[in-house]
């Protein structure tokens, strides 16, 4: 693949919330995987942690404790941070670093996706916090101790339509990007 088509594999990917009832490859969740670890961490940390799920029982749990649409998914990637890989966050630089694990773990997520993307797999990011709800409910469920921190969750499947990037909106909004330079800032002189 070279650099355009890339660049049009990321222009056209979409955050996909409806799927076919088809399942999964177990190789391709795999690849997804081996592509969130190859994702850049701050000081080398690699404190992303994932859990597959494809067992109905589960993702109902967390359609059920999250968000209703999740209920779609055909596979599920919940990604965690593993603080305890993350021997700043004890040290007295907590502060300066503070924000690595979530921020690995969101290029992570970046990676799996656009992987999806070109494998044909469709996708949907779901953020997690501490400050959900049924936070404590999902880390129970999921065997996790107060050493991980849920960050997000990756809702998988085969797209059930294809949308259109010039007229599709999401919350009221169209999903298609301004020019380039309405997004650049102008640096002070």
């Amino acid at each position: 693949m070279n650099d355009k088509e890339l660049l049009n594999l990321i222009k056209s990917r979409r955050s996909i919330r409806k799927f076919k009832d088809i399942s999964l490859k177990e190789e391709d969740l795999k690849d997804l995987i081996e592509a969130g670890i190859y994702a850049p961490s701050g000081s080398n940390t690699q404190c992303y942690r994932f859990i597959i799920i494809t067992n109905k029982e589960d993702i109902d749990f967390l359609a059920k404790k999250k968000i209703k649409i999740v209920g779609n998914s055909k596979a599920i990637i919940l990604v965690i941070a593993d603080l305890d890989s993350c021997p700043y966050l004890k040290s007295n630089r907590k502060e300066i670093f503070d924000k690595l694990p979530y921020q690995d773990c969101a290029i992570a997520m970046g990676n799996i996706i656009l992987l999806a993307e070109a494998k044909k797999i469709a996708s949907c990011i779901i953020h997690l916090s501490k400050h959900w709800y049924s936070y404590k409910e999902i880390m129970k469920r999921f065997n996790l101790n107060s050493r991980y921190e849920l960050q997000g969750l990756i809702m998988l499947g085969y797209s059930d339509k294809k949308e259109d990037y010039q007229t599709a909106t999401h919350a009221g909004r169209l999903i298609k990007r301004r020019k380039l330079n309405q997004y650049l800032l102008e640096v002070r002189k």
